[in-house]
Formats: C-alpha cells, structure tokens, sequence
C-alpha cells in the first residue's frame, strides 16, 4: 500500500475532539501515540521529494509540526525554522496571529529576521 493511502487510512482512525464548533482530529506524529519510525520515514521520503527545488527554507509551528519537519529538513538540507508563542526576548522576531478557529494565540518566529532572508 503506498505511503499516501496509508497516511488517509492513519487520519481516518485518528481521535477526534470537538472543541466548540471545530472538529480537531489527533494528527498522527503528534507524539502522544507511538510513531511507527518506519512509516514516519516513508511520509519524510514523500515530503522530501515533494518540496520546490527552490525552497531555501522548512517552516513549521511547534509541536504539532516538529516531528515531521526536522527530519525533512535533514534530508533535504534545508534550514528549518519553527514558529513559537514564546519570543525568548530574541531580537527582531516576526510576530503573526495563528487563529484555529477555536483559540488564537500570538506567535513569535524563533530563528533572527535573518534566517527568513
């Protein structure tokens, strides 16, 4: 079965919470439930091949996109920069609003203005 099919088949059994009129499934390298390294893989593989020769850069939210976008990054070799609701008192954060329908929250880029260059 190849790894998309399998990725729809590990959503579709996904947990999923309401929380107020938003349906939020558990997405599946979320790292509450055991990650299978194997499949994990074949994902990053199909990411990998997947992502414009000319990107410079891999960007995720943390948590939730961590798991998945670090080992991209390390195949492709690419930087990874990883959204944050925690400036650290860093110099020239870019900051944005991340609204998900059932909260919002401030977020702060972790990596220098710099790296988004």
């Amino acid at each position: 079965m190849n790894t998309v099919i399998k990725l729809c088949k590990l959503i579709e059994k996904s947990k999923v919470y309401s929380l107020k009129n938003y349906k939020y499934f558990v997405f599946p390298f979320k790292g509450i439930y055991p990650i299978n390294l194997k499949f994990l893989n074949e994902a990053v593989d199909l990411i990998s091949l997947n992502i414009s020769r000319g990107s410079n850069k891999i960007f995720t939210f943390m948590v939730d996109g961590i798991i998945v976008a670090l080992p991209v990054a390390l195949k492709t070799n690419k930087s990874l920069v990883e959204a944050r609701d925690c400036n650290y008192n860093l110099p020239n954060t870019i900051s944005f609003l991340q609204d998900t329908n059932y909260y919002k929250r401030k977020i702060d880029e972790k990596a220098f203005r710099r790296m988004m260059e």
